[in-house]
């Protein structure tokens, strides 16, 4: 993991604890968006999850030695990603001071697209090391579909008397290659060219901005980053070509809870209030 990593986290986790404050359930009708069925909703701990978004990538040079002399350009470019899957919260009292240690946990499957480019001028060497003259001009680029999977666990920041939240989470991700433009330059080949795996798997870090619409439906806009790869272990970026595309996957993630399964023998445990007192009327005759 880079020192700009470790200096990111670090800066992000002492500013999120600065804002750290306990959530206050709402009770009151007016409380809550959906009105008295929002009210009287019981949404469980697990619900489903729905993230999208777009990606980039932070482009640099791989600086692959090579027996040629050459210039290199590189730029990332928007990709885009969707993700589904399922959200557990735990709904446990906190034991500690801070609240709990792991709020929720969620993972998924969906599709990554990351986007680059690169421009490559070279001038060929004779036998000598000098340059003979004949150069070559190309460009090559990246554009990698990835079927990929996620999991992360998550520990929340509640920002004092506002309805906002800080979504601070860490997980492991993995992707594999399905979709990818030719490893070629269109009029050259180069030769100082690296390719990475195409299965890629990581731990990553990430950061939200969360909001409450109502009771049970959620709101966080996102983004998360690699911070230590796995799979061909230090290398966090895509390396395709002769450059190195560091990704940044942005979510926009809607989460709602599920509802609880309603009792067969009465209303004890879901329905509104006015259903639970005539429930408890009737079972006490």
């Amino acid at each position: 993991m880079s020192k700009l990593n470790l200096s990111f986290l670090s800066l992000i986790l002492a500013f999120s604890f600065s804002l750290h404050g306990q959530y206050v359930p709402k009770k009151k009708k007016k409380d809550f968006f959906g009105g008295q069925q929002d009210l009287s909703r019981q949404p469980s701990n697990i619900g489903l999850s729905l993230n999208i978004g777009p990606t980039f990538t932070m482009a640099s040079s791989n600086k692959i030695a090579s027996t040629i002399t050459s210039s290199n350009s590189q730029a990332g470019k928007i990709g885009g990603n969707f993700e589904i899957g399922l959200t557990h919260y735990n709904m446990k009292s906190p034991k500690y001071s801070f609240g709990r240690i792991v709020d929720y946990f969620d993972y998924g499957v969906g599709f990554n697209y990351y986007r680059g480019t690169e421009n490559t001028n070279i001038a060929l060497l004779d036998e000598t090391g000098r340059e003979t003259g004949e150069s070559a001009s190309g460009d090559g680029n990246l554009a990698n579909g990835y079927v990929a999977g996620r999991f992360s666990v998550h520990k929340l920041i509640y920002i004092k008397k506002t309805p906002f939240f800080l979504d601070n989470y860490l997980g492991a991700n993995a992707g594999f290659l399905v979709l990818e433009k030719d490893r070629t330059y269109a009029n050259m080949n180069p030769t100082n060219s690296y390719f990475s795996s195409s299965l890629n798997v990581s731990l990553h870090y990430g950061l939200g901005l969360g909001i409450r619409l109502k009771k049970g439906s959620y709101l966080t806009p996102g983004v998360y980053i690699p911070i230590l790869a796995l799979e061909e272990f230090g290398k966090e970026s895509i390396h395709w070509f002769s450059s190195r595309y560091y990704p940044l996957t942005c979510q926009i993630k809607w989460v709602y809870l599920l509802n609880k399964k309603r009792s067969k023998t009465g209303c004890t445990t879901n329905g509104s209030d006015e259903d639970k007192k005539k429930n408890k009327e009737y079972m006490q005759r």
